[in-house]
């Protein structure tokens, strides 16, 4: 419910002039202007604005006198007009806590027009007009709320100021990066459309308006030096910004074809309604920035699910920077990984490619977020320590992946983030920690699953993965295999005369030996209590024979005491020469010649 009193100190009275109760026009009886007759009364007297959120938990200075529903929350604001009291404006509503910041806001701004507005109708006798027109307002105020675009809020307005206020020509000015551009207009040429006015320039009464937040009246616009002309018969000029506090969204601008054309009631009415669109404007916002982010929650919770599956630190990565490219709509998105005191590129997609260079501890804007393991986000001029490495970068959020390291996204406009994006790559930030942690954690158990505890080389289990993938390979590509075995001899022996952990020494001191003999692609296994095994990709049977020559005398750490003898067997296989061998196969053969080298040893 809304009304809005005169202020009649002659008489002592307070004159409803408008009310309204859900849309409906009520009438109200005149109330005494006595404090302690009735809360509006109390307020007006006060001169200061009261807003009660539940007056069950609150309740107002005067009992209210209920007529119409009971009031659960109320609003009143004396109206001041040049430092006049000339009368209140009240406002109910039927549930608590209906007056939050933005709606106090827009009361405030209400309640600075209607109270001049309210002064200029005392004196030209034109209460009953101003009635019309502010309860036709606060109708274009109610379709505001209700509109769903920015389209439509720019109709509504320049309706109202055609059909309401009377005005032929209106326009709708945003700002758009650098310029005021003209959106919407009524009785301006088509051609109008989409005009700008640069901001650097100065020129034009509403890019003053639009700079300083003051509406600007121009009564003569030939006698007006900022002057821009879209009108050839325009004389006066109103341009009021459309704001919220210091959130500036654009420009209303009205023109006339008479000298002073807009008057001072006219020019209330106009403010009303401009603060109204930005109020309007602000609410849509911040609701198309709920949807926004509610729908990239959305794709950040399956971007999750997708790395939860990936297997490998590098995979990890590659899906964050594409998720965040093409799931959440950034332009670019980096992943940079701290390897000793540096930070290594590790993922990169988007617009300006796969740029990224290694960044130490402290250096640039990566190497700062990484070092203090906080965010930075904003303009790269902004920055001194930002060391971008493409010149059309102009803005970022860079934030820390625990103490692994950076996440940056990058655009090449300035302004291009927001609070909500900085917390949405935080967020996901902490995924790719949890992930990179959980791949490390899975490939040590890996680790831990195919190596030999004692020796720290792969173990059976392993052995036989690995032989069928490497004989399957060989066949694929026509290259040869060998395969060697080998035993330490007279190893039972030695761990009688010298004890077991002695012998635990000897089986490392074997897995040494083959680890710094043994090409890097070669893979040794420890294949029983003291047998060991080398597979040998690519290696023919002359291969094979040199690396057995090679171990039939100790020598380095074999030859120290006790001395280790070994006794070694292989077997190869040439796909180009003979079919694909089975394991067990090649097993007997390299274990047949292993046999006869043993038998061919004499006893030590």
């Amino acid at each position: 419910a809304f009304f809005v009193a005169l202020v009649d100190k002659k008489r002592g009275k307070l004159k409803p002039v408008l009310a309204l109760e859900e849309g409906r026009e009520i009438a109200l009886p005149e109330l005494p202007l006595a404090p302690k007759e009735s809360t509006t009364a109390w307020v007006a007297l006060q001169g200061e604005p009261l807003f009660l959120e539940d007056v069950e938990k609150t309740p107002p200075p005067v009992p209210f006198k209920t007529v119409g529903k009971p009031t659960r929350s109320w609003a009143g604001i004396p109206l001041f007009a040049r430092g006049e009291l000339v009368g209140i404006l009240s406002v109910q509503s039927f549930q608590p806590m209906r007056f939050g910041e933005r709606e106090r806001a827009a009361l405030l701004a209400l309640a600075s027009g209607a109270a001049a507005v309210l002064r200029n109708a005392l004196l030209h006798g034109e209460v009953q007009a101003l009635a019309e027109k502010l309860r036709r307002i606060e109708e274009v105020s109610r379709r505001l709320k209700l509109a769903e675009s920015k389209d439509e809020l720019y109709e509504i307005v320049l309706e109202a100021v055609n059909k309401v206020l009377g005005f032929t020509y209106a326009a709708i000015m945003e700002a758009q990066e650098d310029a005021l551009v003209v959106i919407k207009h009524r009785g301006y040429p088509p051609e109008l459309a989409g005009r700008r006015l640069p901001f650097a320039e100065g020129k034009g009464v509403t890019v003053a308006a639009f700079l300083t937040n003051v509406p600007v009246y121009v009564p003569d616009v030939k006698k007006e030096p900022r002057y821009v002309a879209g009108l050839p018969l325009a004389r006066c000029e109103l341009a009021i910004p459309i704001s919220v506090g210091e959130r500036k969204f654009g420009v209303l601008n009205i023109e006339h074809d008479a000298p002073d054309g807009i008057s001072a009631e006219e020019q209330d009415l106009l403010k009303i309604l401009a603060a109204e669109l930005g109020v309007a404007l602000l609410g849509l916002e911040r609701l198309h920035r709920l949807e926004n982010l509610g729908q990239k929650l959305i794709a950040l919770h399956a971007l999750s699910q997708k790395l939860q599956r990936c297997q490998t630190q590098e995979e990890v990565c590659q899906t964050a920077v594409e998720g965040i490219v093409e799931a959440l709509g950034f332009d670019q998105a980096n992943v940079g990984l701290g390897q000793n005191d540096v930070l290594v590129p590790a993922a990169c997609v988007g617009m300006l490619g796969r740029k990224g260079r290694p960044f130490k501890k402290g250096e640039g804007i990566a190497g700062k977020t990484w070092a203090l393991g906080k965010p930075f986000w904003g303009n790269v001029e902004d920055f001194p320590e930002a060391r971008p490495v493409d010149p059309r970068i102009k803005s970022f959020i860079s934030v820390p992946i625990g103490d692994r390291g950076v996440l940056q996204v990058i655009a090449t406009k300035p302004n291009a983030f927001t609070q909500d994006d900085v917390t949405l790559l935080e967020i996901l930030a902490r995924h790719i920690f949890e992930e990179l942690r959980r791949v490390e954690l899975e490939a040590e158990l890996r680790e831990q699953a195919i190596r030999d505890p004692l020796t720290g080389l792969y173990n059976r289990r392993f052995l036989d993965e690995v032989l069928q993938r490497e004989l399957a390979r060989a066949e694929r590509y026509g290259h040869p295999l060998s395969l060697i075995l080998i035993d330490i001899d007279n190893f039972k022996e030695l761990n009688d005369r010298y004890g077991h952990l002695v012998g635990d020494e000897a089986l490392k001191r074997v897995a040494k030996a083959l680890r710094e003999n043994i090409r890097r692609v070669d893979y040794i296994f420890r294949w029983g209590g003291d047998e060991f095994c080398v597979i040998l990709p690519e290696t023919n049977g002359p291969g094979a024979k040199e690396v057995v020559r090679r171990f039939q005398k100790p020598f380095g750490i074999l030859a120290e005491e006790p001395v280790i003898r070994l006794t070694l067997g292989y077997a190869s296989w040439d796909p180009k020469k003979e079919p694909t061998p089975s394991v067990d196969d090649l097993f007997r053969r390299a274990d047949q010649l292993l046999y006869e080298m043993k038998r061919a040893k004499p006893n030590p």
